[in-house]
């Protein structure tokens, strides 16, 4: 199963913590976002394999834009 991981509000990303073809647990860091001079971690929902980043450090995004894609086994 495919599952989209979303900026939850519009930020910065400041550091990327996977790449393409890492395996990752449920709950892990991935990504760390800026937002309102406050730092937000975004976690994985669900344990899988990174397929994509589609985000790069130092980039604007919108809320609910898809920051990585993750292929899960369940």
């Amino acid at each position: 199963m495919s599952i989209e991981i979303e900026s939850p509000m519009p930020g910065t990303v400041q550091e990327i913590f996977v790449t393409v073809g890492d395996r990752l647990d449920a709950d892990e860091q991935i990504i760390v976002l800026e937002a309102m001079k406050m730092e937000h971690s975004i976690f994985t929902p669900a344990e899988g394999v990174v397929t994509d980043v589609l985000v790069e450090e130092d980039q604007k995004v919108e809320a609910r834009q898809v920051l990585v894609l993750l292929e899960s086994p369940e």
